[in-house]
């Protein structure tokens, strides 16, 4: 990169080249430090050549491959490969020969002569024989020639040699590159070879497979996975071993270019009038390999300021910035954030830079104007309003004021208005009236004066209203903190709801604190307290009424519907959960109630369930009793619904899969009884409960259950095995419950019980 930087006032640029080699590309770009000046290019254009790798072994009449890499500076054009010597026993070919516009990279292939002389030096080392490739760009620029060793052997020796073309990458972040791979025979060998992949970094994964019907031929793929931690070089080895011989190894290296850019300003501030604007440029500073249209934007600039940037995506080094300014934009400094964002596919993160906008003054003469604001009052109150006083041109005089009917109108009876004098920015305009002061529009002018200059006017107004007065009342309650709305209210015996009411004047306004009175039309039925609290006292009927104390024809009225006491019901559990049945099967639903704080409890007077199901072509379910029959194979919901006093409370779900009638091998239903038919277990306690059998017509299975009925329970420390029946007991299949003191107080335990076709879970709570 060469940079500009100003050497003394007056004094001619000092440039300094610095030239960044990345792999074998040569990379060169300016930039311009010189305030007040554009970046400029350098004229000269330049070329660089590389060949990889630099030396080879080849048998008589074989042939390898070179590649070839050129880099282009301050010119884009084509670039002709060629031999400046050729050699009468080795001939090159490219491909392409010319690397057109764009293009960086071809390939080169050697071919030995199959009468080629060859030599060994004291070591017995085949001696190299060397060939110069050169590149000629379309003006005659040209990169200095690269020498390649060829070392030939007789085609008599046996062995391999291992061609990779291209032998160097040069990868961004999520590119991927390919290249081939390629085992030459020497000297007739047919056996066996096996490549392998050595020091391979796992950011930069690389893949051999073999290239199609081609002999000993491979397709190399190489790609960059990992941004940041993936720049620099990389190197990694591809060895071909040959059965019985001494393997041969090439080195390939990826060059994965470091990406950057430091945005900078050409001035770190910028200045214009409100209403006008100024330019700035910004150089994104980023080296050659970091191409792509970078995108330029303000970030969240105050009112009033906005920036346009030229060009938009920048695809250059170099984007303008034309930052404007509305004229209600006071005088100021501005600070402002550019945000500069790469192309995605870089991996690289936005970066910014700051900007201060300075808004400066307009020029302006020695003056001042005045402004008042209109205001209202309500008759018999006071009300304030001001007049402030705008200076300008550097005029610093106090201003007197003074205020007067428009037109010499006669100000209304009861309105007075005082002046706070003399005025430096601002001051109170204090407005009295009286009940008596008419309602109505008027208009008044405030005049100012002050030492040398002319007086300055203007106007405002006041609006006398009528005093407030309670015209209606709405009474609502609150629903999570919000206020709805109610003209009636259902209210359970011992239960209360909390009302308000809001006084609205003729205007449809809130009379702030407005009191109002609350009565009952029945007592016996409801009560309300002075805050509006209704409390249900017996089923029944009133009217509670919220009525203004300023007016007693204003009201509204809510009525109370008292119902019977509020359910001690907060849940429902159906049981059992989850059930299986085999139609025609059957499967009785039990249902457990829980209060607020999750015990146990019975069902209340007026207590009533209703059972449903979602789907009665799978299975019916009586409505009272909660008995359900399967009828088909599926699954349907089991609802258990709890109503008291016909209204509904909670409700429970659980789901019922029934399987077809005559399933082979399957039972009907499967019930869990427990002794006494309780659900809460004790600690340190043992039970017994029963799994009672039935085939698909409901008759009782006892013995002969193939395979027998399994169980499990949710909590390890709640143990459950088999047991013989209890003494007296029918015969059939009993297990033990066992309770540990250790178990937590209030958990629930799952019991799933299962037979072929049926089965359910139940839950049991663990008590003191």
């Amino acid at each position: 990169m060469i940079k500009f930087a100003r050497l003394g006032t007056g004094k001619s640029a000092a440039r300094v080249l610095k030239q960044l080699v990345i792999g074998v590309v040569s990379v060169t770009s300016l930039t311009c430090e010189c305030p007040g000046e554009e970046p400029t290019a350098p004229n000269a254009a330049s070329l660089a050549l590389e060949v990889t790798p630099r030396s080879q072994q080849v048998a008589q009449g074989g042939s390898v491959t070179f590649a070839v890499q050129i880099g282009r500076s301050n010119f884009n054009g084509p670039v002709t490969l060629g031999v400046p010597a050729p050699s009468a026993s080795m001939t090159v070919s490219f491909s392409p020969q010319v690397i057109p516009a764009g293009a960086t990279t071809a390939m080169a292939t050697v071919t030995v002569a199959p009468n080629a002389s060859y030599s060994f030096n004291a070591a017995g080392i085949p001696e190299a024989q060397s060939i110069f490739i050169s590149a000629v760009g379309p003006k005659g620029e040209k990169a200095p020639d690269v020498k390649i060793d060829i070392a030939v052997m007789p085609s008599s020796q046996a062995g391999v040699t291992l061609n990779v073309a291209p032998i160097a990458f040069s990868l961004r972040f999520g590119e991927s590159g390919q290249g081939i791979v390629t085992v030459n025979r020497q000297g007739g060998y047919t056996g066996r070879i096996s490549l392998t992949l050595e020091d391979v970094d796992s950011r930069v994964p690389v893949t051999l497979t073999p290239n199609g019907s081609t002999p000993d031929s491979y397709i190399l793929r190489v790609g960059v996975t990992a941004p940041g931690p993936s720049f620099g070089i990389h190197r990694f080895k591809i060895r071909a071993t040959p059965e019985g011989l001494t393997s041969v190894t090439t080195l390939v290296t990826v060059t994965v270019p470091i990406l950057f850019f430091a945005p900078e300003l050409a001035r770190s501030s910028v200045t214009s009038l409100p209403d006008g604007r100024d330019t700035v440029t910004v150089f994104l500073k980023r080296n050659i390999e970091t191409a792509g249209a970078f995108t330029l934007s303000l970030v969240n600039p105050p009112a009033g300021i906005s920036g346009t940037f030229s060009p938009n995506p920048a695809v250059d080094d170099i984007s303008v910035l034309a930052v404007r300014s509305t004229a209600a934009v006071a005088p100021g400094t501005y600070p402002l954030t550019i945000l500069v964002t790469p192309p995605p596919n870089l991996g690289l993160d936005p970066k910014t830079v700051s900007l201060n906008y300075i808004v400066t003054a307009p020029p302006v003469t020695g003056s001042y104007t005045l402004a008042a604001s209109d205001v209202s009052v309500v008759a018999g109150s006071p009300a304030t309003t001001s007049v402030s006083v705008t200076r300008s041109g550097g005029f610093t005089s106090p201003v007197t004021v003074s205020v007067a009917r428009t037109g010499g109108a006669a100000t209304p009876a009861g309105l007075a208005i005082a002046v706070d004098n003399p005025v430096a920015q601002s001051a109170g305009l204090r407005i009295t009236t009286s009940a008596q002061t008419p309602a109505g529009i008027y208009g008044f002018t405030v005049t100012g004066s002050a030492p040398g200059l002319a007086n300055v006017t203007t106007t405002f107004t006041v609006t006398v209203t009528a005093p407030r007065r309670a015209t209606s009342i709405l009474v609502f309650k609150r629903v999570n903190g919000v206020p709805q709305g109610t003209s009636a209210e259902s209210v359970p015996q011992g239960s209360t709801v909390a009302l308000e009411a809001t006084v609205l004047d003729q205007n449809g306004a809130v009379l702030a604190g407005a009191p109002v009175t609350w009565t009952s039309t029945n007592t016996g039925a409801a009560t309300v307290s002075s805050t509006g609290v209704v409390t249900g006292v017996a089923p029944g009927n009133a009217n509670v009424i919220a009525r203004s104390t300023d007016n007693a024809a204003v009201e509204a009225t809510v009525a109370i519907t008292v119902t019977g006491p509020a359910s001690n019901v907060a849940r429902v559990e159906i049981e059992p959960r989850d059930a299986r049945i085999t139609a025609p099967a059957t499967q009785q639903y039990l249902v457990n109630y829980f209060n607020a704080s999750g015990a146990r409890i019975s069902s209340e007077s007026g207590g009533s369930l209703q059972f449903l199901t979602s789907n009665s072509a799978v299975a019916d379910i009586n409505a009272s009793s909660g008995m359900a029959t399967g009828k088909t194979a599926g699954s349907t919901n089991i609802t258990a619904r709890y109503l008291r006093n016909g209204v509904f409370v909670v409700q429970d779900v659980t789901t019922l899969t029934v399987a077809a009638a005559g399933t082979p091998g399957n039972y009907g239903s499967l019930t869990f009884s427990i002794q006494g038919g309780i659900r809460d277990i004790r600690l340190a306690h043992g039970y017994t409960f029963q799994l009672i059998v039935r085939d698909p017509a409901g008759n009782q299975v006892t013995s002969g259950v193939t395979p027998a009925p399994t169980y499990s329970s949710s909590n390890p420390l709640v143990t459950v095995a088999p047991s013989e029946p209890p003494p007296g007991a029918p015969p059939g299949y009993y297990f033990s419950l066992n309770v540990p003191s250790n178990a937590t107080v209030g958990s629930t335990v799952q019991i799933r019980y299962d037979v072929a076709g049926a089965g359910g879970t139940v839950n049991l709570t663990i008590v003191p």
